[in-house]
C-alpha cells in the first residue's frame, strides 16, 4: 500500500524543519536538507509502523 503525505520543510537561523500537516505531531528537525529529509523519512515510517491506541 502506498500513501501520499504533504511535507513542509522551512529554513531558519537554527538550520531545518520539516512537518506534516495532516499528521498531528510528526515533525522533525536538522543542520542540513539532508539532514532534515531523512529525520522525517524516519518519523514518517515510525509512524506508519506504530499507529497510536
Amino acid at each position: 500500500m502506498s500513501y501520499k503525505i504533504s511535507v513542509v520543510i522551512e529554513k531558519d537561523e537554527h538550520g531545518y524543519y520539516a512537518y506534516c500537516p495532516n499528521l498531528e505531531g510528526c515533525q522533525s528537525q536538522g543542520d542540513f536538507f539532508e539532514d532534515v529529509t531523512a529525520n522525517i523519512q524516519e518519523t514518517l515510517f515510525f509512524d506508519k509502523n506504530n499507529p497510536p491506541l
